[in-house]
Formats: C-alpha cells, sequence, structure tokens
C-alpha cells in the first residue's frame, strides 16, 4: 500500500476545480516518484523489483485519470438524463395549459406523458418537436375531447412520419380542415381519413403532403361554403398543383375562382353578370348542386373565346393561368386524385400512409428511429436516477442561502427554476463519483476511489467533502 492522497473539495467547487485539484495532487506525487527515481541511482533502476514497482505506481496514477474521466462521462450523462426529464415535464405542464378542471387534469397529466414519449419513441422525433405539436394539438381541439385530440395527434404522427412533413405544420393543418370540414366528417374518424386523402393525392405528383397540408386550410373554408367536400377539395388542389407546378399558386386560383363565382364578388354590375349568365357559367348557390367538375368544366371553355372577361372578373394571375388549363386532362387526372383517395379512406390497413409508416420505421431508417428511442430511455433512467437526489441537495442549498425561496412553488421553465439547476450542478458533480467508483472497480487493477459528501445544512457551513486515493 502507498500513501493515501486526499483531495479537499468544498459545495463552491464545481467539477472542473475538483478535477484540477487532483490532478494537482497526482502531479506532486509524480515528481516524487521522479525524486526517488533519481536516489534510487543505476543499481536501483536494474532492479527488476523497483521497475515492476515505478510501473505499477505510474499505473494506478494513470488509472485515477481514467477514473476522473469516466466521473466526467458519468457526469455529463447524469446531466444529460436530468435534462431530458425536466424538458419532458416542460412539455407536460404546457400541454395541460389547455386542459381544464382538476380532475381532468390529473387524468389527463399520464396520459400526455405516455403520448409524448411513445410518439418520440415511435416516430424516432425528438421529445421537444412532438411536445410542441401535441401542446397545439390541445390548443386547437383539447377544449372539446382531450381524449379524442389525443388520439388524433397519433394520428398526425403517423402522417408525419410517412410522409417526412413537418409535425407541427401537420398538426395544424389537418386540426384547421377537420374543422373548416366539421360537417362532412367525423370526429372519430376525421383526421384519419384528411391524412389518407393528403398522402393519396400526393401521388399523382407535383405536390407532396407538406404543400397540400400547409396550403389546404388558407383554401378550405372557400371550398366548403361553396359545397365542396374535403376529399374533393384535397384532390383539386392536387390537380392544379400538377398543372400550375406550384401548390400555393394552385391553391390561389382555386380560392379566386370560387370566390369570384360563388360569392360573386366580382359580378357586381348587370354587364359582368349578364355576361357570367350566357356563357352558362354556374354563380351563386347554384354551385352547390353540381360537381366541382362541372363548374370548372364550364370555366375552361368559357375562358378559350373570352380570356379578357375572366381577366376582368378574377384578381390573380393564377387564376387566369388555371382556366385555360382545365381540360379533359385536367378532369381525368383530377378524377384519379379522387379514386385514390376513395381507395385508401376505404383501407387504410392497406393505404399509402400505413405502407409508407412501415417503410419509415423500418430496415436501416427504423434501426436510427430505435437507436434514438433507446438513448432517450437512457437518459430519462439516468435523470430519474439523479434528478431527486439533486432537488434534495439543491432545495438544502436554497435554505442555506435563502436566494431562491421555495423550491415546489417553482414552474418548469422560469429563471429561478434555471437559476436552480446552476446551483445544483456542483452538488451532482460531486454525486457523479460513486457512479465513477463502480465502473472504476470493475477494472483488473483498480484504484480505490472513494467519496464523502456531506450537506451540513443545519450548520449553515455548506457542504464538504474529500477524495481518498490509496494507490
Amino acid at each position: 500500500m502507498g500513501d493515501t492522497i486526499v483531495i479537499k473539495f468544498s459545495a463552491k467547487d464545481d467539477f472542473t476545480r475538483i478535477a484540477k485539484k487532483l490532478d494537482k495532487s497526482l502531479g506532486k506525487n509524480r515528481r516524487s516518484f521522479k525524486q526517488l527515481d533519481a536516489a534510487m541511482g543505476k543499481s536501483a533502476r536494474k532492479s527488476t523489483r523497483a521497475s515492476n514497482t515505478m510501473s505499477k505506481a505510474f499505473g494506478k496514477i494513470g488509472k485515477a485519470f481514467a477514473g476522473m474521466a469516466i466521473a466526467a462521462v458519468a457526469a455529463k450523462v447524469g446531466m444529460a438524463g436530468v435534462k431530458n426529464v425536466l424538458t419532458l415535464e416542460q412539455q407536460i405542464a404546457r400541454s395541460l395549459q389547455n386542459v381544464r378542471g382538476t380532475e381532468e387534469r390529473e387524468m389527463m397529466r399520464g396520459k400526455i406523458r405516455d403520448t409524448i414519449i411513445s410518439e418520440s419513441d415511435r416516430s424516432g422525433k425528438s421529445r421537444e418537436e412532438v411536445g410542441e405539436a401535441l401542446f397545439n394539438q390541445l390548443s386547437l381541439q383539447g377544449s372539446d375531447d382531450p381524449i379524442q385530440a389525443l388520439k388524433n395527434f397519433v394520428t398526425n404522427v403517423t402522417l408525419a412520419t410517412a410522409s417526412t412533413a413537418n409535425l407541427g405544420a401537420t398538426v395544424e393543418g389537418v386540426s384547421k380542415l377537420q374543422s373548416n370540414f366539421a360537417s362532412d366528417l367525423s370526429a372519430e374518424t376525421g383526421a384519419e381519413q384528411i391524412g389518407a386523402a393528403l398522402f393519396a393525392a400526393q401521388q399523382i405528383g407535383a405536390t407532396d403532403v407538406q404543400r397540400l397540408v400547409e396550403a389546404m386550410p388558407g383554401i378550405s373554408a372557400t371550398l366548403s361554403k361553396s359545397g365542396v367536400n374535403p376529399f374533393e377539395s384535397i384532390a383539386l388542389l392536387a390537380t392544379a398543383s400538377v398543372k400550375l407546378k406550384n401548390t400555393d399558386t394552385a391553391a390561389t386560383a382555386l380560392e379566386d375562382i370560387y370566390g369570384t363565382l360563388f360569392d360573386t364578388r366580382a359580378l357586381t354590375s348587370p354587364d359582368t353578370f349578364g355576361m357570367a349568365t350566357s356563357l352558362d357559367l354556374p354563380t351563386g348557390d347554384e354551385i352547390l348542386d353540381i360537381e366541382p367538375t362541372e363548374l370548372l368544366k364550364a370555366v375552361g371553355a368559357a375562358f378559350k373565346d373570352n380570356p379578357a372577361f375572366f381577366k376582368k372578373i378574377f384578381s390573380t394571375a393564377p387564376a387566369n393561368k388555371l382556366a385555360p388549363l382545365i381540360n379533359d386532362e385536367f378532369i381525368a387526372t383530377y378524377n384519379k386524385a379522387q379514386s385514390n383517395i376513395a381507395t385508401d379512406i376505404a383501407n387504410p390497413e392497406q393505404g399509402a400512409v400505413a405502407v409508407n409508416f412501415k417503410e419509415a420505421t423500418s430496415g436501416i431508417l427504423g434501426a436510427d428511429i430505435q437507436q434514438k428511442a433507446l438513448k432517450n430511455k437512457t437518459l430519462d433512467a439516468a435523470g430519474e436516477a439523479l434528478a431527486p437526489a439533486m432537488v434534495s441537495l439543491t432545495t438544502a442549498v436554497v435554505e442555506l442561502t435563502g436566494r431562491i425561496g421555495d423550491i415546489n412553488e417553482l414552474e418548469p421553465g422560469s429563471e429561478k427554476t434555471g437559476a436552480i439547476m446552476d446551483l445544483g450542478k456542483e452538488w451532482l458533480a460531486q454525486l457523479m463519483f460513486p457512479m465513477a467508483t463502480a465502473l472504476a472497480r470493475s477494472e483488473r487493477d483498480p484504484l480505490n476511489i472513494t467519496l464523502d459528501a456531506r450537506a451540513n445544512a443545519t450548520a449553515g457551513t455548506g457542504g464538504t467533502g474529500s477524495m481518498v486515493l490509496t494507490p
């Protein structure tokens, strides 16, 4: 047994300071070893036993540094774990803002937690992204039926993952379509049907779920009151996107055409209204009694010989660009989109969303998702194990200093909570050493690394401790 090396520290020392003290102490011992080596002279250096003793001594000092490295890694994992748990709690607390009633909030707390964890693990999306999207889902639909809103959210995660669309945009877009077409959709299956329609429509080309889900809400109110149902609307937008090569431009064109002819907002003079009648253009409530294709066929046929009239009543260039392109090919593309949508809605388990979700979560892509889920589980375990100790030690420090107040009254994400986290890091770093000890002792020829951290709250002196290395 060699001399015991003692490194003393206090609660004010952070992890870096403790490491520096250890390095300084070991540095002194290295110098003493060098002096011993010089004193022994040439004959001592020839001794095999002396050589082995020196090698062993230096090897153990190297292991001390290895132990510090292990402790550093453990501290990093532990802090990341606490952050992971804190992030989850923040997202849960934020989502609960949209739930009323004490009993309902308590019931929803666990369901929200489970949903964030399961959907993050299932899709490979971060806790932050999933939590933010769930907050929006509950903001848009949670006041009516929070349980159904959670079910809709799971459906939207599946759609976003299968199509690689942004989850936040998917939640917002699908929820608004459900609202604008509420009379055409059931609360239970509306989200699933909208998702199926969006994915099936993108398969005719020139657009995708991301573009459709962002553009549709802006025109859905006009199309809905014109008697066009959600599936016809999605098929129309996808078809117009094929013709105009841009989904936003196509949305502008359809908004103008339907807004002009249904609301008759540009047919205010006797001349324009009379011209529309003479061209057999359906207007106003007449549009409610016909198929969307009938209106568009009438516009396409009349535009050929009367472009000046349409440029007078349509207020946007996209509408005047789309009108002459409404022909038999346009109608055939629309019918194809409608057929795709009807097939996938009737058979959701074999539909494009289900098929592509499976593709996105299997093979090498699935392995990546599983790796992210495993990382989250590991960090959760570390954070849940260490967070209570950190909170108890931090509470003791808060009681000593009186700087922050009652920790139980703190809200996640607040400035005071941030101060608590900073204050707790010094203590948490010290808590990591027992973890490092367990790892270090698994080696063949370990150092005995021990830690004694005592929080002397009653005496008001703070925490003191020492690390004892016994070569």
